[in-house]
């Protein structure tokens, strides 16, 4: 495991790097591009919908060409926007991101959940998860700074520029093809289809949801920055620290009890964030218990399901992006009606609900976890 993580996860942190560099103000400049609420929201219903096509419509992996592939199509993107972008160009752009889930995010999960310490799964799911949290936080700050000193055309070059360095590491990454059957993964991971539905559901809030409500509240690159940084720090050790101490004394189950429910109740509070200040204390709350939450849900799948890796991260993307579709479909329908806080109440409640469904498909319950 030690060469392998050695040679994935200075790709990740290169890949992620770029992405949360240049997705940070994406959403801003979007709107000053003359993009609509409804337009971006949009944008993202065809980029999981194209997902959920593209897992479905695959059948095999190779390891080192879909790295190459996904690499190359995320710097084309990133080109489009530095040097010829125009706001229809949207739904067009959304139709390359679905693909990536599959050349970039199942294939790396594979290779990096196929080869962790079984006694060490909540704490291997927490470094996964921490290249997220860590870049999250430093990323947004420098990117609002390069937006407001360099204009956002040298955010997408930079972009490019990190999307190379992990093109160049990914070519120490061994090609074998392997194949397989959606059918087949979604009926491996059936005990915990449902959660992981749900997780993805509740995800359209910090995907989607809350970084568009923002703009409401910060309409600057270097607050917007600023403000997402914050976000960011909020969770960037918590999740680490967690994970270690389940690890550790194995009760899972407590832990995302106690988690879960507190994320739903600070998704509910998004609902009395009429003020900026109560919107950064709301959304400060969340991505601080999210992210902690987050390695428990991907151990939950490593530990209830028995079959090959494969098949557990295909089944588990699959479901995971159909949830964030409809999520950010009812987020739209929401906002179209003047409710935009209806999709937050419905993702509070699933949420909610997360913890009782755990409890009615048995998990942890032979160990009392």
């Amino acid at each position: 495991m030690q060469k392998l993580f050695s040679r994935l996860y200075p790709i990740q942190v290169a890949y992620l790097f770029a992405v949360a560099f240049t997705n940070a103000m994406l959403l801003l400049w979007f709107q000053k591009e003359g993009a609509s609420y409804s337009g971006i929201i949009l944008f993202y219903i065809i980029i999981y919908a194209t997902a959920v096509a593209s897992i479905a419509a695959f059948r095999s992996i190779r390891p080192r060409l879909f790295f190459i592939l996904g690499i190359i199509c995320n710097m084309a993107i990133f080109a489009i926007y530095a040097f010829g972008f125009k706001k229809e160009y949207l739904p067009f752009i959304a139709l390359l991101y679905g693909p990536l889930f599959v050349l970039f995010w199942i294939n790396y999960n594979i290779l990096f959940f196929g080869n962790i310490d079984p006694d060490k799964k909540a704490f291997s799911s927490a470094v996964y998860a921490f290249a997220f949290s860590l870049l999250s936080t430093v990323t947004p700050i420098m990117a609002g700074f390069t937006a407001s000193k360099a204009g956002m055309q040298a955010v997408f070059i930079i972009g490019i520029a990190f999307m190379a360095i992990a093109l160049l590491l990914s070519a120490r990454i061994g090609e074998k093809r392997s194949y397989y059957n959606l059918r087949i993964s979604l009926k491996c991971i059936k005990g915990v289809k449902t959660i992981i539905f749900i997780e993805g559901f509740w995800e359209h809030i910090t995907f989607v949801a809350i970084p568009l409500l923002s703009l409401f509240f910060i309409q600057n690159e270097l607050g917007l920055g600023a403000y997402l940084s914050y976000l960011g720090l909020t969770g960037a050790v918590a999740s680490l620290v967690i994970a270690r101490i389940s690890d550790r004394i194995k009760k899972r189950r407590a832990f995302i009890r106690i988690l879960a429910v507190s994320l739903a109740i600070a998704t509910m509070l998004l609902i009395f964030g009429s003020n900026i200040y109560l919107w950064i204390i709301f959304t400060g709350i969340i991505y601080l218990i999210a992210p902690a939450l987050k390695p428990f849900q991907t151990t939950v799948s490593l530990d209830n399901v028995k079959c090959g890796m494969r098949e557990l991260m295909i089944g588990r993307e699959f479901m995971l992006n159909l949830g964030r579709l409809c999520g950010i479909c009812l987020f739209l329908m929401s906002m179209a009606f003047g409710m935009k806080y209806g999709s937050i109440f419905l993702a509070a409640i699933a949420m909610m609900a997360y913890p009782v469904v755990m409890k009615m498909k048995g998990h942890y319950e032979a160990r009392s976890n």
